[in-house]
C-alpha cells in the first residue's frame, strides 16, 4: 500500500474510533449494549493508530528527477 493509503485509512480508523468513544460517554442510551459500542470504539483506535503512524513514517518512492532521470 502506498503511503497515502496507510494515512487515509488510519485518519478514517482512529477519527470514527475516538466519534465513537465520544459517543459511548456523551448519550446514556444506544441501540448497542454498551461494552459493544466500546469495544468497538477500542478496536477501531487500536487498529487505525499504526496504520496512521506507518503512514507517517513510510517514505514514499522517490520520483524519476530523484533518481538522475532514468
Amino acid at each position: 500500500m502506498s503511503r497515502n493509503a496507510y494515512l487515509r485509512l488510519g485518519i478514517i480508523l482512529t477519527v470514527t474510533g475516538v466519534i465513537a468513544l465520544i459517543h459511548r460517554f456523551a448519550v446514556t442510551t444506544t441501540r448497542l449494549p454498551p461494552g459493544v459500542e466500546l469495544a468497538v470504539a477500542i478496536v477501531l483506535i487500536v487498529v487505525g493508530l499504526p496504520l496512521l503512524v506507518r503512514g507517517t513514517r513510510r517514505r514514499g518512492r522517490p520520483s524519476d528527477s530523484d533518481r538522475g532521470g532514468r
